[in-house]
């Protein structure tokens, strides 16, 4: 597509003005005019077809927040892409923190390590991983977010929390040994009999 055609930019910014005036329904020529190339952008950037459907929509929610502080004088696509930009380096940056926390949970001796099973592993409990924080009770959860989520030293959210580090790195440790329980139930060890 072309965003330097002059007809689809007016009609564009047409659709602006008619959101910011109160006309929500006018947000639908937006997602019209830009769905496939964003969806596109998005499919090249990270090769998931779900994941690039879901982006696409955290980009048009941004951009309708964002909508107010749009200039109008400006062009609206490489307003938008910019938004697309920023969106999946969010996307990257909570990707490669959820990695460095299921690569944690199950390899915390070397989390570095590299091979094709810890990558495979990696891949398939991510989303797994993110499920089960959330059945941790709520003192766990918020250490192992802040954490390995948010990027917060023990130090760091000990002062967020208002507590003790010991009480953090207790907490850390607790919440670890859950979440490894959730995500890798014990089976029954084989006996005499089994």
């Amino acid at each position: 597509m072309n965003y330097s055609d002059t007809a689809t930019e007016d009609a564009i910014l047409l659709a602006v003005q008619h959101v910011l005036a109160g006309d929500k329904e006018a947000f639908r020529k937006i997602v019209e005019t830009y769905k496939d190339s964003l969806y596109r952008y998005c499919l090249t950037r990270i090769g998931n077809e779900e994941r690039a459907k879901d982006l696409v929509q955290e980009i048009f929610i941004r951009a309708y927040r964002s909508l107010p502080t749009f200039k109008l004088g400006r062009q609206f696509g490489p307003w938008i892409f910019t938004i697309a930009s920023n969106v999946l380096r969010s996307s990257w940056r909570r990707t490669t923190r959820e990695q460095a926390m299921t690569s944690h949970l199950f390899y915390p001796e070397d989390p570095e390590q590299e091979n094709p099973e810890n990558n495979m592993l990696q891949r398939e409990t991510q989303r797994e991983v993110v499920r089960a924080l959330r059945n941790l009770p709520h003192e766990l959860y918020e250490v192992l977010y802040l954490y390995y989520f948010e990027g917060l030293s023990v130090s760091e959210i000990a002062k967020t929390l208002e507590l003790e580090e010991e009480n953090i790195k207790s907490r850390l440790f607790r919440g670890r040994k859950k979440l490894r329980k959730i995500l890798q139930p014990e089976t029954p060890k084989k006996g005499i009999i089994g």
